[in-house]
């Protein structure tokens, strides 16, 4: 799985713009970009490996889950945005 980019994200932070990363989770798997600070438009290129399954019923009933969120260095991570990627 390679994550590119984000574009046109919101400002996050009072006096920034979004200190962004990702999080995907597949099949309990968990992976997270690096953060990226102080874009609208950040760009990641990263590459991410799941651990490969043997084709299963609990294989096309999973769903990629990718989180976008705002890092802060004083508290929780804020939500951005989220979408769910079937895989079947």
């Amino acid at each position: 799985m390679e994550v590119l980019r984000a574009d046109h994200l919101p400002q996050m932070d009072m006096f920034g713009s979004c200190d962004a990363f990702c999080q995907l989770q597949w099949l309990g798997t968990i992976h997270k970009t690096t953060v990226q600070k102080n874009s609208f438009s950040p760009e990641w290129n990263e590459i991410f490996r799941f651990p490969y399954v043997i084709p299963s019923e609990s294989l096309i009933e999973s769903t990629l889950e990718i989180v976008l969120y705002d890092w802060d260095r004083l508290g929780a991570a804020e939500e951005v945005g989220r979408t769910s990627i079937p895989a079947g």
